[in-house]
């Protein structure tokens, strides 16, 4: 067999190319779950229809694309040639890898299959791939990257494959297969030879949207004019390397750098910069005095004025709008989730107010007699709801939108957006006093008030998001006490502080913080883990334990479990009816708990990837990790509330009895 290999030739012509499309990336990208990454745009065409036009282009004529039947949206979005033929396979169930190399393969033909994966932005030449085949007289050719930082060294799998026909018998005709986790040893178990040769440039393969920026980045720097990508883009500055398509619109005061690639019926507004490598979609609009570096804009997108966008990917159809100051994240089209939210808080409050004007009016100024008296509630509430509304409106673009999406998208700090909720709970259960409580203005507040705006000018001056949200936690206690007075303000200033947690670190901090964190992390779980009998070596923030690699990731630090932590401790503190010092004490002990519980949390995470060959298991445990570690956070805390109960024990209180003197005379 290994003698027929070694004289059998194959030409172009004879060659079928086979694109594996992935299923949605649940999980891990958002935006995978909405659009397969098969059609992600590139320069107007999605991926897999550049990658198929690169191969036919090279005499390939035979495809077979195949995925599962989540997928059939793919071939809905391709626009195939005639003179091709291409061929859709979508199972019901998975067959993996090495089982869609076996349906797409043709029994009856002698033909060499080229397998790729539908997200890839730069596909190698395939006389290259033939040539490397060749030489090394093998049934498989695996295919790996170059790394980026050292010259001749390997840097991952390219997922890129040239078979001969005879592996088809080595695959099970039902079932799961996959290509490198069962086809790959079956072939060594039966002494077939396989070989692995490394591709000229990194081959583009992308999962995460960042990936994907980085891989369209890396092709625009090492474009040929002569690319096929090029083909109906005109250059326009052949000194900066930047192209443009049909019915473009560019301001004679912008300032551009490239590499850039402009879609068709683009806008390019007045006094704006777009610094490449980036590459901007057809139909996108950008306003005048904004900031566009190394980014990817899909189509129908609009960047307002003053907006400052680097490293990001923009998704379609998106409105980005003024000022908004945006660095290396994914800016997903809005889905209508906080309109959502407001509707469904409305009924709730309009139910709560319907029952507060019910009330027993009271004799003295308090805020519930402000409520229900005429004159004093229509001034009160409209001097409120002015001030509101007009400071509302100032810090809803950018400082409240923005906050949204970091809720959203960080996981640090998504339990944020349950602070202002719990802050809601804790004043409807104080709500007898806060009702009893005098109103008293305080108009010379104004003064601070104005003082805070200057805060939050600063902070657009410097393009400090930090400012600007803490000027907005300043703005809101102010307001406070400008309206409803001192002693109002006294009886919500716990719940005001307790706003803070809502915010963000500021950049500077968070860095000075997640690095300690994530040595602790890796220091404190190898100490666990040696204690536990397993031999481990620490390097860097990588534990080898067994030889298993473990990779503590910045995301692995335990700052998502401190904040969520912080916020749930502060939340009973605040409802507990204890001592002060045995508050001040339940707050701060947070800290060493929730690390505690990360340490933990990572030790047994190092412990299943010991055991478990399983992604699925892998990604359960490093994934769902952390959740399973609150009720065990909480389970402390709640025993620490008890013995503070137990550690100090009052005078009992017995009953007086009246005792009877009696005076002998």
């Amino acid at each position: 067999m290994t003698n027929s290999i070694e004289t059998k030739t194959y030409s172009l012509e004879s060659v079928k190319a086979v694109i594996l499309v992935g299923d949605p990336d649940f999980g891990r990208c958002t935006l995978a779950t909405r659009l397969n990454r098969a059609l992600w745009p590139f320069a107007g065409r999605p991926a897999l229809q550049r990658l198929i036009e690169h191969i036919a282009n090279q005499g390939v004529r035979r495809f077979v694309i195949c995925g599962s039947k989540g997928t059939q949206e793919v071939q809905a979005a391709l626009d195939i040639p005639d003179y091709l033929s291409v061929e859709f396979r979508f199972e019901d169930l998975p067959r993996g890898t090495a089982g869609g190399i076996r349906d797409a393969a043709d029994m009856q033909q002698d033909e060499l299959v080229f397998v790729f994966p539908a997200a890839i932005v730069s596909p190698p030449d395939l006389n290259d791939l033939i040539s490397a085949h060749r030489n090394k007289m093998r049934v498989m050719t695996i295919f790996f990257n170059p790394s980026e930082e050292e010259a001749g060294k390997v840097a991952n799998d390219a997922q890129i494959y040239v078979c001969q026909p005879e592996i088809v018998d080595y695959i099970p005709s039902q079932g799961y297969f996959d290509l490198k986790e069962n086809l790959v040893p079956t072939l060594v178990q039966a002494g077939k030879p396989i070989c692995f040769a490394q591709l000229h440039r990194h081959a583009g393969n992308f999962r995460h949207w960042d990936e994907y920026l980085t891989a369209v980045r890396q092709y625009l720097l090492s474009m040929d004019p002569s690319d096929l990508l090029l083909h109906g883009f005109q250059r326009l500055d052949s000194e900066n390397d930047i192209w443009c398509g049909k019915n473009v619109t560019i301001d004679p005061s912008a300032r551009m750098m490239g590499p850039l690639v402009i879609g068709d019926n683009s806008t390019i507004g007045p006094e704006t910069l777009v610094f490449g490598p980036a590459m901007i979609e057809s139909d996108v609009q950008i306003h005048p005095n904004a900031l566009l570096s190394e980014s990817l804009i899909w189509k129908e997108s609009v960047i307002g004025p003053h907006c400052r966008i680097q490293q990001c990917l923009v998704d379609e159809k998106k409105t980005l709008f003024s000022s908004d100051h945006l660095d290396h994240q994914l800016i997903l089209r809005s889905k209508g989730r906080l309109l959502r939210m407001v509707r469904s808080l409305m009924d709730p409050l309009i139910k709560a107010g319907d029952r507060l004007d019910m009330l027993q009016k009271k004799p003295e100024d308090t805020l519930y007699a402000r409520w229900v008296q005429p004159r004093a509630k229509t001034g009160t509430i409209l001097l409120f709801l002015l001030i509101t509304g007009s400071l509302l409106a100032a810090y809803w673009n950018p400082t409240l939108i923005e906050l949204w999406r970091v809720w959203i998208r960080s996981d640090e700090y998504s339990s944020g957006l349950l602070v202002p909720f719990l802050a809601a709970y804790i004043i409807w259960d104080r709500r007898k006093h806060v009702l009893e409580c005098p109103i008293k203005p305080f108009p010379w507040a104004v003064l601070i008030l104005f003082l805070v705006q200057l805060l939050r000018l600063a902070g657009l001056l410097i393009w400090s998001p930090s400012v600007e949200r803490f000027s907005f936690f300043l703005t809101t206690g102010v307001l406070l006490w400008m309206v409803l007075g001192f002693q109002f303000m006294k009886k919500l200033f716990p719940v005001w502080l307790y706003l803070i947690l809502m915010f963000p670190l500021p950049k500077m901090l968070e860095w000075k913080i997640t690095v300690p964190l994530q040595k602790w992390a890796s220091v404190s779980a190898v100490f666990c883990l040696e204690s536990l009998g397993f031999n481990v070596i620490r390097e860097g923030n990588i534990i080898n334990i067994n030889g298993t690699l473990v990779a503590v990731a910045e995301a692995c630090n335990g700052l998502r479990m401190l904040t969520a932590f912080f916020v749930v401790t502060g939340f009973v503190v605040l409802l507990s009816q204890r001592r002060f010092w045995e508050k001040v004490l339940i707050l701060f002990s947070s800290v060493p708990i929730a690390l505690l519980c990360n340490t933990i949390r990572l030790t047994l995470t190092s412990i299943a990837f010991l055991y478990l060959e399983a992604d699925v298991w892998e990604k359960a445990f490093h994934d769902y990790g952390g959740l399973a570690m609150m009720p065990l956070a909480l389970g402390i805390t709640l025993f620490e509330l008890w013995f503070f109960s137990k550690l100090i024990i009052g005078p009992e209180q017995q009953a007086v009895r009246p005792q009877i003197i009696i005076r002998k005379k």
